[in-house]
This record gives structure tokens, sequence and C-alpha cells, in this order.
């Protein structure tokens, strides 16, 4: 079931008239007063658990996203049920009494609780938090763990689907309940996998450990003009090497370089070790070698002006939007790095108007299609207006019209950027240069024309060559038409 498909999306409901404050503190003052009330007064219980149903009726408060969110109470209920039916529950009284009541208990401050969640939107409930004084690691902490139970909800629909793909539901009922077991620790695995890459997001971002949280903002130095210098480069990598915990060297001698405005595309088979050299340019994974920013060699003392200057989209959007609204994630990084919250509120707004985001700016992340997510994805790095922008699989499960736009709207992208890609028909027409990579080396780098068209290279690595330098050669095009040459070597 997806859960955020139940949600209101209309104020519909009575109860919304009142300010998001008044409803908390009234459900709030509602839960008070029945926890006060003593389990064995199984009556008083009952009344008020009428009297919440009663009030979502009058305020003509939806009953189907009410009945998805009981569902989550559902197996406390059979417990006390349960426990019930053990106690011989006829009459009411003694200790199956005080079941009863805990069972109505529960039932009348869950309905309580599922009134307000489908009445108040989740950002309305942060912001009425906010103006109740709440502390800001509490409101902090609430903000990812509401953003991670969506994501842990959409791999286990994943993973459900593939089993039901596969004939799972013919299992017998123990089968499936020893199946349920396994899994639900792959599940918790994936889940905390996706964890880290949220995490390495944040550190791409200019997180330290303190959240952009208002009022708690400090002044911060500007970043450093130091490569201004150095004629076009913004890039040098010289011998970096680069080894994994258990072992596995990941990169091996890199030497690349990037010019001012240039694209430049980095290919190659699966586990050559791409992503891994992304994650180098602004210090999230740091191995041996020179790696030079602007000027600036990346390490501890320089990382969070590189950051600043090297903005990292990541393949998968989820892993790049961890904060409770799209708005919130695109201030994500201009906060952490200091600057004024008056100018960060402008500079948000107008790259969501240029990325059409403006509609959708107060969803959170789970609500957007996948075409507007990689699109917030974008404006959450081009909104510090880095001078290296680096694009992981951009185009990876959008389709036709959706790649289209994308590719449109990375053509207008001013800063030098690198695109990790395996759609080398993109690569083609946005890259004036592409490496090659296989086993963590640099195999070969040259124009896009010169490698995208060495059949015998492409296919001894793994690849083929793009549809549309096939379709340019069957059509007889000349080179000319195709990107130009790069500068500098790779």
């Amino acid at each position: 079931m997806d859960f955020w498909k139940s949600e209101v999306k209309t104020p519909g409901g009575l109860l919304r008239l009142l300010d998001p404050v008044a409803r908390m503190i009234a459900s709030l003052l509602v839960i008070a007063v029945i926890m006060a009330v003593p389990a064995a007064n199984w009556r008083m219980c009952s009344v008020f658990l009428l009297g919440v149903a009663l009030l979502g009726i009058v305020a003509k408060v939806p009953l189907k996203p009410v009945a998805v969110r009981l569902l989550y109470v559902l197996p406390l209920l059979v417990f006390i049920a349960v426990s019930l039916i053990i106690f011989k529950p006829a009459p009411p009284d003694g200790r199956s009494g005080v079941l009863w009541g805990l069972a109505i208990k529960t039932g009348a401050i869950y309905l309580c609780l599922a009134l307000l969640s489908v009445t108040t939107d989740f950002y309305q409930m942060l912001i009425a938090l906010k103006r109740l004084r709440v502390p800001a690691p509490v409101l902090t902490v609430l903000s990812f763990a509401y953003r991670y139970v969506f994501l842990f909800l959409a791999e286990a629909q994943r993973l459900r689907w593939a089993i039901q793909s596969r004939g799972g539901d013919s299992l017998t009922r123990r089968r499936q309940v020893v199946l349920a077991g396994g899994l639900m620790t792959h599940l918790l695995t994936r889940v905390l996998d996706r964890g880290d890459w949220i995490y390495a997001a944040m550190l791409s971002r200019g997180f330290e450990g303190r959240l952009p949280l208002a009022g708690s903002l400090e002044a911060r130095d500007s970043v450093c003009e130091g490569g201004a210098g150095m004629a076009e480069m913004v890039l040098e990598v010289k011998g970096l090497d680069f080894s994994y915990p258990d072992n596995t060297q990941a990169l091996r001698g890199i030497d690349f370089e990037l010019h001012e405005h240039e694209t430049v595309g980095l290919v190659g088979p699966n586990g050559a070790g791409k992503s891994t050299f992304m994650l180098h340019l602004n210090g999230v994974l740091r191995g041996d070698g020179l790696i030079r920013v602007l000027g600036m060699d990346v390490n501890r003392e320089n990382l969070r002006r590189i950051r600043k200057q090297v903005g990292i989209v990541f393949q998968d959007p989820n892993d790049q939007l961890f904060m409770p609204t799209v708005r919130d994630d695109v201030a994500f990084g201009p906060l952490c790095f200091g600057m004024d919250p008056a100018d960060v509120e402008l500079r948000v707004d107008e790259i969501l108007r240029k990325l059409d985001l403006t509609g959708v700016k107060n969803k959170p992340a789970h609500r957007l299609s996948l075409g507007e997510r990689k699109r917030a994805a974008l404006a959450t790095i081009l909104v510090m207006e880095p001078r290296i922008v680096v694009l992981d699989e951009p185009s990876v499960s959008l389709d036709p019209l959706s790649r289209r736009n994308f590719i449109d709207l990375v053509k207008e992208i001013a800063a030098a950027t690198v695109i990790v890609s395996h759609d080398l028909d993109l690569v083609n027409e946005l890259c004036h240069r592409v490496v090659l990579m296989e086993k963590g080396r640099i195999i070969a780098c040259g124009a896009t024309g010169e490698i995208l068209g060495d059949e015998d290279l492409l296919r001894m690595h793994q690849l083929e060559i793009p549809l549309s330098v096939k379709l340019a050669r069957a059509l007889s095009h000349p080179s000319g038409e195709e990107p130009g040459a790069g500068t500098g070597s790779c």
C-alpha cells in the first residue's frame, strides 16, 4: 500500500480551517486528558473514543486516509484482543476491564493522532512545533525520521513487487514467514546503504555536523578566489589511488584535468571506478594523490570552500533529497555555507522558477514524479552557483521527454561539467571530451567523436557505438558537426 497516496490533497475538512498550532495544541490536550483517565474506567475511555470519532465525522475528515493510518496500530490492537480472550472479557471488569480500557484508550489516542496527521501536513506540523518553541534538535530528528520512513516504505514496496513478480504469493504460509525474516534483514541492509549515500550527499553540500536551522547560523567566510589566476583550469588530478576498507583497489594512478566551461563525459563498464572518482572531487572520499580545485588542494583546511565550488548530483535523487520539502532541500547547501537567509530565499525561488519547480516547492520529495525529483536534485546544486558540476547518471530511468528536458537543462549550465553516464548518446550530444575508464584506470581520453566513434575500443571495454553516431555515419554527416575537441589532458 502506498501510504503517501492516501494523503489529503485538498483542504476539504473543517479542521483545516483552524491554525496548525491550534490543531496541535488541541490534539495534545485531548491526548493528555485521555491518558489521565484510569484504564479501569473503560466507560469513560469509550466516551472519549466516540467523541473523537464524532469530531472527525462532523469536521468532514475523509475516512480513507484515517483508516490507512489506523492500520498501523492494528498489531497492537490484535495483541490486546487476544489478551481479552484469554482473560474472558465479559463482563468488562477487574483485569479484563483494565484491558478493555487500555484497548479503547489506545484506539482513542491513535484516532486523535490520525485526525491530526490527515488535516495537518507534516511541514505544517514542523512549523507549529517551531512556533511552540520545541528545541531545534528535536525538529531535526523529526525531519529526518519522516523522510527516512518513506524511503524505507519505498524500498519495502520495491522488494514486495519483486517477490510477487516471481511467484512469491504462491508460497505456503510457513515458507512466507521464513522468507520474511531473511527479507527484513536484506531490507534493513538496503536502507542502511541508502543512508550512507544520503550522508555523502549531505557532506558534498557543506554539512559539518550542524544542520542549517533558523537562528543558529554563524557568519562564515566567502569562497577563496585563489583559482582565478590559473588560466582556464578548474580541476587537476594527479596520481590518484584509492582502496576501500576490504582492500579493493578502486582507482589506480588517475590523471585528469578539467577546464572552464568544458563538459567532459566519464564512461566505462560497471565497476570501472567512475562513481568512486566522482566522490573524490569534493572530498567525500579521499585517496592518495593530488586533487586541486581552483588552485586549492583538497584537504581538511580547504574542504568547505571546495564543496561550495564543486556540486555533485547523485544518480538516485532520493539520496539527494533528504529534507521535509523541496524548498528546504534546495536551501540546505547555501544555509550550510552561511549565506544570509533572506538572500537564500531569493536564490531558491529563482532556481525553482528556472527549473519549473515552483508549484512543488512545498511538497516532500516522495510526492514528486521521478522527473521532478531529478530536477529538484539538480536545483540543490545549481542554487550554490558552483564552478564545477558533477552529474552521476543524469538520464537513468527517465522517459524520453523527461530525458530531453533534462538534457536541455544541462546545456544551460555555465559551469565546467563532468557527466558520469552509460548513456553514450547523451554524452555524444553534451560533451566536448570523453574519458574511458576500466578497473580503476583511464584507458583512453580524447575528443568525443574520436572516442565514441572507435568501435573496436568501445567493444573491447564492454561498450558500443551510440545510436546517434551510427545514424550520423549512415547519413554521411561531416565529422565537424560533432562536438569539438576539448583542451588539456585527461
